[in-house]
């Protein structure tokens, strides 16, 4: 935050396969036990009350739709210019270059936005919705702390204009950090995404602990889609030189 002159942060950590929440931390934060002496800007969770427009990240959740429905592969091939008018909206890229012929995964690891619009074109509308929702977009995580907000994901017939394109790419919509956390642990879960939750259990009065019980879970894609895309979203760091690797 300080580094690159931010407002504030949030880190989440999420067990994809139990819905475990590990840590939901904020900078700047708080002393629960003085608030007056903060702004009243970081006494919130930003994690869940903050919500953003996920972006490129949001491109996952198009190509996991596009591959679960069988109108594309991870070979498929695009062609792909720096922009492209549909419907009288211009679409662009993020950088300008010249005329490409791209794989789905290519679209990907380039992040083109032009791509990612095409790919969403063999979807109707109301399956890409229905994905997004699947994915827990604009819902609520259910772990039921005070002032979440459940983000902005409006369905196919107040699209307007650019949104129908926009929304292939993460734009148009709104979400929350822990939203997406969860949302991308889906592909970490053999394609199942489990309902975050803060709590494992009740300590009763002889000090035992009564379990919750299983949290809720939603089939999203296959098994053979997770593991498309988990192959699909490790294509572009180098595992010997990013400062992105990932140990393991």
């Amino acid at each position: 935050v300080e580094k690159w002159g931010a407002v504030g942060g949030s880190a989440v950590v999420y067990n994809a396969r139990s819905g475990e929440v590990l840590a939901l931390a904020e900078y700047p934060s708080f002393d629960p036990n003085t608030p007056g002496e903060f702004a009243p800007e970081d006494l919130g969770n930003r994690s869940i009350s903050s919500v953003f427009e996920p972006g490129s990240t949001g491109k996952l959740f198009t190509l996991a739709a596009a591959i679960e429905e069988g109108t594309a592969t991870p070979e498929t091939q695009y062609e792909i210019p720096y922009e492209e008018w549909f419907d009288g909206h211009r679409i662009k890229d993020s950088h300008h270059h010249p005329d490409q012929r791209l794989t789905l995964a290519g679209v990907l690891r380039h992040s083109s936005n032009v791509g990612t619009v095409k790919v969403s074109e063999t979807l109707t509308p109301e399956v890409r919705y229905d994905y997004r929702k699947a994915f827990g977009l604009g819902e609520k995580t259910g772990v039921e702390l005070p002032a979440e907000s459940a983000g902005v994901v409006h369905p196919p017939d107040q699209w307007t204009g650019r949104t129908r394109y926009t929304t292939a790419f993460g734009q148009g919509y709104s979400v929350n950090a822990l939203q997406m956390v969860s949302a991308v642990g889906t592909f970490a879960n053999d394609g199942v995404r489990i309902e975050p939750s803060l709590i494992s259990g009740i300590r009763e009065a002889d000090g035992s602990i009564r379990p919750l019980g299983e949290p809720e879970s939603t089939r999203v894609v296959s098994s053979e889609t997770a593991a498309t895309m988990r192959a699909m979203m490790d294509n572009s760091v180098d595992d010997e030189t990013s400062s992105a690797k990932v140990d393991g």
